[in-house]
This record gives C-alpha cells, structure tokens and sequence, in this order.
C-alpha cells in the first residue's frame, strides 16, 4: 500500500518520496484493514485518530489510564476474533 501511495504522489524525477513517507505512513495507519476491521492508529492507540486541526481546545481527556487500558485489551480480543 505505502508503494502505491507513493507511485501516485511523488514527482517524475522520484526526488521527495522521502518527503511523503510521513504522509503515507498516516494514510496507511488510518486506514481501516480487512483482516482486523480497525485501523492499525484503533489497535495501538485504542481510540480513533483526531487530525491536530480538529481536537478540541480547552476539553480535557475522560479517558484515564484504567479506561483506557479496558479499551485496548476489548480491542485486541476483537482482532484476534477477526
């Protein structure tokens, strides 16, 4: 998937794939796989990717570290289930 993302963005002299290998790393990472039915970012992280343009200011997070491993070990179990 990286190759292909990166044989449709990089110029025809293949000079900045460097450039984009961040950009293609975030395109793969949240983009859902069928093999698990969650995007790599859901299986780590245990939440949904927010884009630094769209999280919210000021909002403080309810996840504390208890919640939030609950959620990554419910997770996991659902993509070993997949």
């Amino acid at each position: 998937m990286i190759e292909q993302y990166l044989r449709s963005y990089v110029m025809y002299q293949q000079t900045d794939w460097v450039d984009l290998l961040p950009f293609a790393e975030v395109a793969y990472n949240n983009t859902v796989h069928n093999s698990t039915g969650f995007t790599p970012f859901q299986i780590v992280q245990g939440m949904e990717f927010v884009p630094i343009p769209e999280w919210p200011q000021g909002v403080e997070s309810t996840h504390t570290p208890q919640t939030w491993m609950v959620q990554i070990v419910e997770l996991w179990g659902q993509v070993r289930e997949a």
